[in-house]
């Protein structure tokens, strides 16, 4: 019962008010934890009791804010695009690599050779530096069709890019 009432209380407690509606993942994820402090507990002293955390049910988890781009919405959105958000999609798209590293990736940073792109430290998310392997025409494509000259491989605006794709699939044939 007080465990309930905690569950209430923990998806209720956000914050900022003006950002989500609900607290449901970080209320699973609480959940997930003290089921576990309780699991090594009664491991640890040796009770033969039941964890009371299982009886509470968690809330339905959502499939993420984004889903994967079928290939025939790939291609259409290749078609409706310029040169630069071309080499923002088949980055994003071949790499897997997050958004922030894309834009701002260097010139330095592709390997033509090994077919490697090298995230460094700096604009990595979890501050560790990855290499990502990629197939040679996508390292080839980019530095026939973009300016070497510059510093960074993506000379565009992350948020006009973002704008842009979100106005696209709205008016598309597609809806995204």
């Amino acid at each position: 019962m007080i465990l309930s009432i905690i569950k209430k209380v923990r998806v209720k407690d956000i914050g900022n008010y003006n950002s989500y509606k609900n607290n449901y993942r970080a209320t699973n994820k609480d959940l997930v934890l003290f089921k576990t402090i309780f699991n090594i507990a009664i491991n640890f002293k040796g009770l033969k009791k039941e964890n009371p955390l299982k009886l509470i049910k968690k809330f339905p988890e959502t499939k993420g804010k984004y889903r994967p781009i079928n290939g025939y919405e790939h291609r259409i959105i290749l078609k409706n695009s310029t040169i630069m958000k071309k080499a923002i999609i088949l980055i994003l798209r071949h790499t897997g690599a997050r958004p922030i590293e894309v834009f701002n990736l260097e010139w330095s940073q592709l390997n033509q050779y090994k077919n490697e792109i090298h995230i460094d430290w700096e604009i990595s998310k979890n501050n560790y530096s990855r290499i990502i392997p990629v197939k040679p025409f996508l390292i080839k494509w980019l530095k026939k069709n973009l300016d070497i000259s510059s510093h960074k491989v993506i000379e565009f605006n992350k948020e006009s890019f973002r704008l842009w794709l979100s106005k696209l699939s709205k008016n598309g044939p597609f809806m995204i």
